[in-house]
């Protein structure tokens, strides 16, 4: 879940592709986040309603927390996460990426020691 309840901790997701246009499909990623936190239930409760930036592909929660989807279609590309902080990072397509930019990305999955919140890479 990528609304994680707790006002002590950020957490920040990022969902991966090789190309923004393998995200944006229909039926593809954003399309499917997109229905889910639309729905009425969750766009009418203040306490988790999450805005929508089409500029940086990205959901972010009242708290702070959120949701992105990036993509790594070439080399340069990686440059746009250096220095980035992630807790969960998903890589949708995991045989189409270079093993270089998969260890890479791994580096940006991290918190600081105080954050009980869990990490992950899938």
């Amino acid at each position: 879940m990528f609304y994680v309840q707790d006002d002590d901790n950020e957490y920040h997701a990022l969902i991966l592709r090789c190309t923004l246009s393998d995200l944006k499909c229909k039926e593809a990623l954003i399309h499917k986040a997109s229905q889910w936190l639309n729905r009425k239930e969750v766009q009418n409760n203040a306490s988790i309603k999450p805005k929508w930036d089409e500029t940086d592909h990205s959901w972010t929660f009242p708290n702070g927390n959120s949701l992105t989807f990036g993509y790594l279609s070439n080399i340069n590309d990686l440059d746009t996460y250096q220095g980035s902080e992630y807790q969960f990072i998903g890589i949708d397509e995991l045989t189409q990426l270079e093993r270089f930019k998969y260890i890479y990305m791994r580096s940006r999955v991290r918190k600081t020691k105080d954050n009980k919140l869990p990490t992950q890479v899938i």
